[in-house]
Formats: C-alpha cells, structure tokens, sequence
C-alpha cells in the first residue's frame, strides 16, 4: 500500500513538473519577422513590369523585328560570299577549259606541220611570206619564217609563228601607250575597241603598274555595252586581285551596280553595303552613287 502510494505521487509530481520543462524550450523560438510594406511593393511592381513587357504585343513585336533585321543582315553577307565562291568556281573552269584549247591546238598544229605538202618547184632553204587578211596589196609582206626542204622540195623542217592576237595594237611602242590608247576609245565611246586594247593591256602586263587601273576600264567597257554577267566577273576580279587600289571602291560600287542590272537584288544590296564598310575614306562621289543605286535597287 505504501508503495502504490510512492508511485501516485511521483506521477502527479511529473504531470506538474511537464508545464515548467516545457516553456523555456518553446521560449527559444519565435516567429519570422515579416516584410517591409516597402520591399514588398517594390517586388509586386518588378513583377508587374515583367508581365506587362512579356504581355505587350508591340514589345514583343519590336523583339522579333530586331531578330528579322538580323538575320536578313546575315542572309545578305552570305549571298555575297556565296557569289565570290561561284566566281572563283566559275574561273577555275575557265583555266581549265583554257589549259585544254592550248593542249589541243598544240597537237593540231604538231600535226599540221608533220602532214604539210610542199609544191613542186621550190628551191631548197626558202623563206615563206605571206599578206595577212585585211592588208592590200601594197602593204608589206609578213615573214612567218623559214622552211627547209631537200633537193626533192620535200619539207624536212622549219618554224611557222602564226600571227599573235592583238597585232593591231601590239605596236604601240611601251605599256603607257597601250593603255592610253584604250582609254581614248573609252573617251569616244568606242567601247568595244576599247575592251580589246584593255583586254590586251592586261595578257602583255599582268603585273604592269596600271594593270588594276586597265582591268577596272576593261569591266567599264564591258558595263557600257550591256554585258552585265561579265562586267560583273572583271569587277570582282578586281576587287579579289587588288582590293587595295585606287578604284577599288569604284570596282566593288559597279559590281554591285552590275548585279543590279542582272536582277540579282539582294546580293546587289550587299555588295552596294559593303563599298562603304571596306571603304570609309571612299570619296564624295562614290558615297552619293552608292546612295542612289540602293534607292534605285531598293535596298
């Protein structure tokens, strides 16, 4: 009986005892401190801005518009790479083709001179002449060179030189008289006369002082009759071999112009572009035809 008496009392005494252990743990937390009115308003209208930009049409609008005027920016620089590597494609078909024509009239020409047949009569160790076509009679006689033959008048060797193109201008006494001579005919209007004393100038002095000055005259010739495909070609022949020149901005200003004339707008628009950025210091009158072609193609 005692002992149930013991046990009661210790019970009692720990229900008492539980409040008092209970509030100093309790005591040691306490509640988050709430938010400034003023740091919660300045975040409700953060993201009050966000949802209306991301919500506004026009701004989203203006967004897209940026990234259009981007990309067509990117579009026209890659057109303009794209015709710089069909050029160089296209020219390297032509050297080819080129290299081919000479291969075949060196072997026809090989065998003209091994199939000959010499007329009777002709003394031994004679010298061929002949009057090119277009020379009366009174002009004088033109020495291909010689031929040797044997007692017989058969043909046993010798050297034949055809007449070399441009033999009309190849007269002319120095470089500065052949490309004079062409910028004359360019001063007349004679524009096709002009191409070829120019085209001339250029296979006798590719590395000539005014070579640059001469293939830009050349593409000019080439522009002036209409010849838009290949005024485009020498344009952009200039501007790959002396990019550096005095006409290279005139060079790139009428390739793009030439691009123009061939419906080719948008890579035409690029190039017209580009006169200014490759060419900052590009005179007065190359910036206000630059401005008028981009009107006129509507760039």
């Amino acid at each position: 009986m005692k002992s149930i008496r013991n046990l009661l009392a210790v019970t009692v005494m720990a229900v008492f005892a539980a409040p008092a252990l209970a509030t100093p743990v309790l005591s040691g937390f306490s509640q988050a401190a709430p938010l400034p009115p003023a740091a919660v308003g300045a975040a409700q209208d953060r993201d009050n801005v966000i949802l209306a930009q991301a919500g506004d049409p026009l701004f989203r609008i203006g967004q897209l518009e940026e990234q259009v005027r981007n990309l067509n920016g990117r579009i026209e620089e890659l057109g303009f790479q794209l015709l710089q590597m069909q050029e160089q494609m296209r020219q390297m078909q032509e050297d080819n083709e080129f290299r081919f024509q000479e291969l075949e009239k060196t072997n026809g020409q090989r065998s003209d001179v091994g199939s000959g047949v010499t007329q009777p009569g002709i003394e031994p160790s004679t010298t061929a002449s002949t009057i090119p076509d277009g020379q009366g009679a009174g002009a004088p006689a033109l020495d291909l060179g010689t031929l040797q033959v044997d007692p017989n008048s058969d043909l046993i060797g010798g050297i034949i030189e055809p007449l070399q193109p441009g033999g009309q201008t190849a007269s002319l006494n120095s470089p500065d008289d052949l490309y004079q001579a062409g910028y004359n005919h360019m001063l007349t209007g004679d524009y096709a006369l002009a191409e070829q004393v120019f085209g001339d100038y250029i296979a006798a002095y590719p590395e000539g002082g005014r070579a640059a000055d001469a293939m830009f005259w050349l593409g000019e010739a080439q522009y002036s009759q209409g010849r838009y495909q290949d005024s485009a070609k020498t344009f952009l022949d200039v501007h790959k071999k002396y990019p550096q020149a005095d006409k290279g901005a005139d060079s790139l200003l009428k390739l793009g112009m030439s691009l123009a004339k061939l419906d080719n707008r948008e890579t035409a628009c690029a190039t017209l572009r580009e006169v200014l950025i490759r060419y900052p210091g590009a005179s007065a009158a190359v910036r206000t035809k630059v401005s008028e072609e981009q009107q006129l193609a509507s760039c």
